[in-house]
């Protein structure tokens, strides 16, 4: 009976024999691993020589291994390998040449990254540790944590395409509940990023409210950055925008669409909406936690304030992998409000706001999020009629960035009747754009768009007549309170 016991063969040494001597997969494994991550100098070595020679000749060097072996102790500078081991390692891959399982390493390849990649993050961290630095400390475990290879493929042909047609064009689409711009497909989706512009302190934070709260109501997990609200009033909001619940008591006007049977315009008229609930009114706490109760998705919202100036990418990178670990949370749609503030260095300032959101789409790519932001307009563009994206503040590279932009247009009329636009600016994923698109609005009831149509071509004149029709109630309003005296 035999009792010998196979001994294992190291991963690292079937690599390098893969390296040696395999013309399929050679290129592929320099492709997706670093000679750093071999744990011996002399194998480090023997990579480095090995990608040098597969980068020049565009094959592995086989019978010329032994030649580069011979190089390496010829050269004499690593000191740390005598070279009888270097003798060692030539024999053992002769010997593994003929026996090595090619598919069982390649299938390794993903374990041999990630490990490599968590012994370096840990000497990183423990260096960043003893040098006072935290935070670099926790950015190089999480790092080494993401660290994974990607499978080879090699693309979709025109015959799969075809056999794919009817798929979704892009994944996970998310419906605004604005209907002109579902109907172009113009929501935000996973690995896109979605942008929208509006002027100084006009719409943005609700806009993205009302994207989190979409995303709650189909029980998609939301984790919401803030940079300028607290935690509290961005709660509270989802809490009014979910609701339709107001802050203080009072009587609350809306702009309702009247539409015709083909769903254009037709008239706007304003309606009193009387005994709304309110944060203030006693047993409103009760009555918001039965709601809460009832709602499905009451877990899937983390709210997260950084002060404005602070937040860097990385940092951002760290919070949503200790969210992740610590919590078990992973979000699928990602809101920051809004990048403008995050932490940004004052000399190059344009280019590094334009690296952030390059930086932000590659979030949504590589963790296949939904990635919701905004940005405000220029000077200009706070008193334009249709702001466009040739208004955009600070660096234009935002628009090419991002997937689908989105414009607000509100002029002080419309903002008193409670109505805004919505230009379809850009997007190189959508069915259309460059149409503008009605809401109509109740911030006091948290609604960012309570009814939508496309813009009328008599929307002038249907604004007027409401703005005549509103004056003259406001008139009928002051003579029944002040009658006129009689004769």
């Amino acid at each position: 009976m035999n009792n010998d016991i196979p001994i294992p063969i190291p991963l690292q040494l079937q690599i390098l024999t893969l390296l040696c001597y395999s013309t399929n997969a050679s290129a592929l494994i320099r492709n997706v691993i670093a000679p750093r991550m071999f744990a011996a100098a002399g194998q480090r070595r023997l990579a480095e020589r090995l990608f040098a020679y597969l980068d020049a000749f565009r094959c592995p060097p086989q019978a010329h291994t032994v030649d580069l072996i011979e190089e390496l102790v010829a050269d004499g500078t690593d000191r740390s390998t005598p070279p009888e081991a270097y003798t060692e390692l030539a024999e053992r891959i002769a010997d593994l040449r003929h026996t090595v399982n090619e598919d069982f390493v390649i299938a390794q390849l993903n374990t041999f990254v990630s490990d490599q990649a968590l012994r370096t993050g840990i000497v990183q961290a423990s260096e960043a540790v003893q040098a006072g630095n935290l935070e670099e400390a926790k950015a190089a475990l999480n790092t080494a944590l993401r660290t994974q290879i990607s499978s080879f493929t090699p693309g979709l042909r025109l015959v799969e395409g075809l056999e794919r047609l009817n798929e979704e064009t892009r994944s996970g689409l998310l419906p605004l509940g604005i209907k002109p711009l579902d109907d172009a497909q113009l929501g935000p989706a996973r690995g896109e990023l979605h942008l929208f512009i509006a002027p100084p302190k006009r719409g943005k934070t609700w806009m993205l409210i009302h994207i989190g709260k979409q995303a709650l109501l189909r029980r998609l997990n939301v984790v919401h950055i803030t940079l300028e609200i607290s935690e509290r009033l961005i709660v509270q909001r989802y809490l009014q925008s979910l609701f339709s619940i107001q802050r203080t008591k009072a009587q609350v006007a809306v702009t309702q669409l009247r539409l015709d049977s083909l769903g254009r315009v037709k008239l706007l008229e304003r309606e009193i909406l009387r005994n709304v609930p309110a944060f203030r009114d006693n047993g409103a706490r009760k009555l918001l936690s039965g709601k809460l109760q009832r709602f499905n998705a009451k877990d899937r919202l983390v709210v997260k304030a950084f002060p404005t100036g602070s937040l860097t990418i990385r940092e951002l990178r760290n919070y949503l992998d200790l969210l992740e670990r610590a919590q078990q949370f992973t979000p699928d749609v990602l809101i920051i409000d809004y990048p403008d503030l995050m932490k940004l260095g004052t000399d190059n300032y344009r280019l590094e706001l334009g690296g952030v959101f390059k930086d932000l789409r590659g979030i949504a790519v590589e963790r296949n999020l939904i990635l919701a932001t905004a940005t405000q307009s220029n000077r200009t563009g706070s008193t334009a009629k249709l702001l466009t994206d040739a208004h955009i503040a600070e660096d234009y590279s935002k628009i090419a960035t991002a997937d689908t932009v989105l414009t607000y247009s509100q002029t002080s009329q419309e903002r008193e009747l409670g109505l805004a636009r919505i230009y379809a600016s850009n997007t190189r994923v959508g069915e259309d754009d460059r149409f503008i698109t009605l809401i109509t609005q109740a911030y006091k009831l948290g609604q960012f768009a309570l009814s939508a149509a496309l813009l009328p071509s008599s929307y002038d004149t249907h604004l007027q007549a409401l703005i005549d029709r509103s004056y003259r109630g406001l008139q009928d309003e002051d003579d029944a309170e002040d009658p006129s005296p009689t004769t």
